[in-house]
C-alpha cells in the first residue's frame, strides 16, 4: 500500500513492527465496531485459560460466596440487541454455569429510549442485577439517589478477587463520589485523541513540509484552496468544534468537567493541583479570540465551503468521497483514509498529530462501568459473574466477541482477532464496553501509523490528571446552563467558521449574552466544587 511518510517515521515504524513480529503485539485500544479490514478464514485456537478450567481453583477463589444453588441474573445494557445475542448466550451460559453456577440474560435499552427508561426502571425496581453506567449514563445521578450499591474494597477482595488484584487503583479513584465508589469500571486505557488525515498527494504536489503545527496545516489548506477546483480544503459543517479543540492542545488545556467541556485549565506538569484560579471558560480566553480571527481568515481564503453553516454532510463522508482535502477527527481518521484510498488509489492519505507532545489524557475510566442496583437479590453472585466476565478468558472472549470461528477469528501469535463470517451479527464489543480490560484483544488490520501513535508516541505524554475523578453537581444551574448552551449553539458555529466580518464585535456580543444568561454563577459553582474536590483529594 502506498504511503507518504517521513524517512524517520518509516525507520522507527519498521523497527517497531519487526519487533512485534517476534513478540506479542501490545494492545491498547479497541476500534469502533464495524471498522477496519476483514481477514482470513482460519482460526488458531486460543490456549486453555489459566485457572478457569479447574473447578477446585475456581471454588477456592470465590470461597467467600455461596454459589451452591443455581442462580440467574438480569443484565441491562445500552444500544440495540445484537442479532445473535441469544446464540452468544447459549455459548456463554454453560461457561458461567460451570464456573459460577449461574446463567445470565441481557436486556437492552435502545438509543431511542434509554435516556427516559434508564432512571424509570431503577425507580420501579424492575428486574435488574447489573446495569451499564458511566459519567454520561446517569452514574452520578443514580448514585446520589441511592440506586446503586456501594462497592467497597472488602467486597471486591472477597467477591471479585481478580478485579481487586488487577484493576488499576486510578480506575476506582475516578469513580469516587464523596469518597465512595458505586460501580466497577472497565480497566482499559483509551485514547480518543484528535488526529488529522489529509490528501498527502496534494501536500507533495505543492512541495509542502509535513504537518507539525497550525502554521504548516494552514499552509497546506491555503495551497489547496488557492489551486484545487474540484474539492474544498476542508469541507466542514456547522459543528467545527473539532478545529476549536486543537486550541486546547496548542495551549495544553485540559477539559476537566464531564458534560461541560468548555471549562478548561492549563496543564503545567505532573503533580499539578489546579484550583479555582486556574479555571477558564474557553470562549472567554485571548487564545480563542485569536483562533476565531484565524478561522475568519480561513473563511476568506476559501478553506471552507460558502454554505458551511448549513452543510449537513459529515466531514468524514466529504473526505472519503474526495470532496475535502482534510479531516480532523479522532482515531476513525485511519478508517477514513483507508476508505478514501480504496476507492481512489491515486489519492494518498497522510496522518498527522500536529501537537504530539501535548498532554495525552486517556478517557476517564468512569466513562464505562457496571453498577449493581441496591435491590439486587444476590449482589455477591453478581460480583462473581462480573469478575469472570472481566478476567476469565473463555467468558470474556465469548461475551465481548461472540462465538469463535463464527463471529471472530483468533490469531494467537499477535493476540489479535479478525472478523468472522458472521461478524455483523455480533460485532466485537458492540455493547459491553464496561468489561474491557488492559490486555484487550485488538482487531487485526489496524493501520500501522495508528499502532505507532497509540503504542509508541502517545504513551510518552500520558497524563493522569488529579481532576480525572472530578464531576460536578449541576443541580443548582440546570436552567442557566440550558440558556448558555443555546447561545453557544447560536454563536459558536459563526465564530468557528469565520462567517462574520467583525469577529471581535460578534465575540463580545456572545460573551455579553452568556453572562446575562447566567454563566458567572455556573463558573463560580464549578470553581467552588473544584476547590472542595481538591481539598478532599488532599
Amino acid at each position: 500500500m502506498k504511503r507518504v511518510l517521513s524517512i524517520a517515521l518509516v525507520v522507527v515504524m519498521l523497527a517497531f513492527l519487526f519487533a512485534c513480529g517476534n513478540n506479542n503485539a501490545p494492545a491498547t485500544t479497541t476500534p469502533a465496531p464495524g471498522t477496519g479490514t476483514t481477514g482470513g478464514t482460519t482460526s488458531t485456537p486460543r490456549p486453555a485459560p489459566a485457572q478457569s478450567g479447574n473447578p477446585a481453583t475456581i471454588d477456592s477463589m470465590y470461597s467467600g460466596v455461596d454459589l451452591s444453588t443455581q442462580g440467574h441474573l438480569v443484565t441491562i445494557w445500552l444500544g440495540d440487541t445484537p442479532t445473535d445475542m441469544q446464540v452468544v448466550l447459549d455459548e456463554l451460559n454453560p461457561i458461567l454455569l460451570s464456573k459460577a453456577n449461574t446463567t445470565i440474560e441481557t436486556q437492552f435499552l435502545s438509543w431511542a429510549e434509554w435516556n427516559t427508561r434508564y432512571s424509570l426502571l431503577l425507580a420501579a425496581g424492575e428486574p435488574c442485577d447489573m446495569i451499564f453506567t458511566g459519567d454520561w449514563a446517569y452514574y452520578s445521578v443514580e448514585a446520589a439517589k441511592g440506586s446503586f450499591m456501594e462497592i467497597t474494597d472488602e467486597w471486591m477482595a472477597r467477591v471479585m478477587p481478580q478485579a481487586h488484584a488487577t484493576h488499576p487503583a486510578v480506575a476506582f479513584d475516578q469513580m469516587r463520589i464523596d469518597g465512595k465508589v458505586y460501580a466497577v469500571p472497565y480497566a482499559y486505557e483509551v485514547f480518543n485523541e484528535s488526529m488529522l488525515v489529509i490528501r498527502d498527494d496534494l501536500r507533495v504536489k505543492y512541495d509542502l513540509p509535513e504537518l507539525t503545527s497550525m502554521e504548516t496545516l494552514e499552509a497546506f489548506l491555503f495551497a489547496v484552496a488557492d489551486n484545487e477546483t474540484d474539492l474544498f480544503a476542508y469541507n466542514t459543517s456547522r459543528n467545527n468544534d473539532a478545529m476549536g479543540y486543537l486550541t486546547n492542545k496548542a495551549n495544553n488545556w485540559i477539559q476537566f468537567v464531564p458534560g461541560y467541556g468548555h471549562f478548561v485549565y492549563q496543564y503545567t506538569g505532573q503533580g499539578q493541583r489546579p484550583s479555582s484560579a486556574d479555571v477558564m471558560f474557553r470562549f472567554a480566553t485571548p487564545e480563542y479570540r485569536e483562533f476565531a480571527h484565524r478561522m475568519r481568515e480561513w473563511n476568506q481564503r476559501g478553506v471552507f465551503p460558502a454554505n458551511a453553516l448549513n452543510n449537513d454532510i459529515h466531514p468524514r463522508d466529504s473526505f472519503e468521497n474526495g470532496r475535502s482535502a482534510m479531516l480532523n477527527w479522532n482515531l476513525t481518521v485511519f478508517r477514513a483514509g483507508e476508505n478514501m484510498e480504496k476507492n481512489n488509489p491515486e489519492w494518498i492519505p497522510g496522518y498527522f498529530d500536529i501537537f504530539p507532545n501535548a498532554p495525552k489524557i486517556p478517557d476517564r475510566y468512569s466513562n464505562a462501568a457496571n453498577a449493581i442496583p441496591t435491590y439486587a437479590k444476590d449482589p455477591d453472585r453478581v460480583g462473581v459473574v462480573m469478575d469472570l466476565l472481566f478476567y476469565d478468558k473463555d467468558a470474556h472472549f465469548t461475551f465481548l466477541g461472540g462465538v469463535e470461528g463464527k463471529h471472530f477469528i483468533w490469531e494467537e501469535q499477535y493476540k489479535l482477532y479478525e472478523p468472522g463470517p458472521e461478524f455483523t451479527n455480533y460485532q466485537w464489543c458492540a455493547f459491553p464496553w464496561s468489561l474491557q480490560i488492559a490486555d484487550e484483544a485488538q482487531r487485526a488490520g489496524r493501520h500501522p501509523v495508528e499502532v505507532y501513535f497509540v503504542e509508541q508516541v502517545w504513551p510518552r505524554s500520558v497524563v493522569h490528571a488529579i481532576t480525572a475523578g472530578f464531576r460536578v453537581d449541576d443541580s443548582g444551574f440546570v436552567n442557566e446552563w440550558a440558556a448558555v448552551s443555546a447561545l453557544i449553539d447560536e454563536y459558536a458555529p459563526q465564530l468557528n467558521l469565520g462567517v462574520v466580518a467583525n469577529v471581535d464585535a460578534l465575540l463580545d456580543e456572545f460573551l455579553a449574552a452568556i453572562e446575562r444568561a447566567g454563566l458567572p454563577a455556573i463558573e463560580q459553582s464549578i470553581k467552588d466544587q473544584l476547590d472542595t474536590y481538591m481539598t478532599f483529594m488532599s
